[in-house]
């Protein structure tokens, strides 16, 4: 498995204290954007950073809301990468975190499990890797 770590940790925290910052893997790729919104009369319109929007496909975005400080009704009424409209049920006031997640842009058919090239007949280097698969399969 890939492990990768956060280059700012790393230089900042002496050893043995460095937390083992890993990135994670998904069948896709993933695009998120996350934050922090108030409800003001029961409605609150975010703009998404335009980053999040020039990268991320217009179909296949989820939204996770979740309440802050009390009992709230969230529903998602608009989403696209450029923008959210969140409303609650009772027209409440309130705060909530946010997680916006989508699909980048070129990828919506990404397949995950996909068959193997052909290999060349003379190349002793991916002959060696599929010998290290075999002795390591994950």
């Amino acid at each position: 498995m890939p492990v990768s770590s956060s280059p700012h940790l790393r230089h900042r925290l002496p050893l043995p204290s460095r937390p083992p910052y890993v990135a994670i893997e998904v069948p896709e790729a993933a695009t998120f954007i996350r934050g922090t919104a108030e409800l003001v009369d029961g409605k609150a319109e975010i703009a998404l950073p335009e980053h999040f929007g020039l990268v991320t496909c217009d179909a296949g975005m989820t939204v996770n809301l979740t309440p802050v400080g009390g009992w709230l009704q969230l529903y998602v009424e608009e989403s696209t990468p450029k923008r959210l409209v969140v409303r609650d049920a009772s027209g409440k006031d309130g705060t909530f975190h946010y997680l916006v997640q989508g699909v980048q842009k070129g990828y919506d058919n990404f397949q995950v499990v996909r068959d193997r090239r052909p290999e060349p007949e003379d190349d002793t280097h991916t002959a060696a890797l599929d010998t290290d698969e075999a002795a390591n399969p994950m």
